[in-house]
């Protein structure tokens, strides 16, 4: 009996390569985008295209948070220092590119840099909150979202944990079941 190892053919598997996933992309949204918007999909795709290689899959993908901390890639839904352009467009257009590099870097980018980071441009600007956005936002530190609760699952309209601000802090009472980005998490 002979064990076949491989199941597609050399000449398909050449057919699949990032930069061919790119072109189709390319031609069906560039029609869509305007001289900007064009300028940041070929940004965000030269930097994946470069990236690529040096993925390894037997890693965890937050080792690459300083490289898409670098180039203001972590989110671009607000604005973050000289990062530009940004905005809700910016942000769709870079999680669609960076997901079809690698799905698991960009979903652990979005648990971080959008779910735990996108407070922090929205509550004040205390020096902790400074830190703490600049640590996701430069990819130094690993932001985490707890939402998942027993028996409701991850509707985030209706969650029963209770959140109290009292003299010394905060306290939270309530059960999780799932945390993302959660053992990795520096916030």
């Amino acid at each position: 009996m002979k064990i076949q190892e491989k199941i597609i053919k050399d000449e398909i598997l050449e057919k699949l390569e990032l930069g061919n996933f790119y072109k189709i992309l390319n031609q069906n949204i560039f029609p869509l985008l305007n001289e900007e918007e064009l300028a940041f999909v070929k940004e965000v795709e030269d930097f994946c295209l470069e990236l690529a290689p040096t993925i390894d899959r037997e890693k965890d993908v937050y080792v690459l948070f300083p490289k898409l901390g670098e180039q203001g890639f972590i989110q671009r839904m607000n604005k973050y220092k000289d990062f530009v352009p940004y905005g809700m467009k910016y942000e769709v257009l870079l999680a669609t590119i960076l997901s079809i590099c690698d799905p698991q870097l960009d979903l652990a980018r979005l648990a971080s840099g959008i779910l735990c980071g996108n407070p922090t441009f929205q509550h004040g600007e205390t020096s902790e909150i400074s830190k703490v956005q600049a640590d996701l936002m430069e990819g130094k530190g690993i932001g985490c979202i707890l939402i998942t609760e027993p028996e409701r699952g991850s509707d985030a309209v209706n969650l029963l944990t209770t959140c109290e601000k009292v003299d010394d802090g905060v306290i939270f009472n309530g059960e999780k079941v799932f945390t993302t980005n959660g053992p990795k998490a520096d916030y």
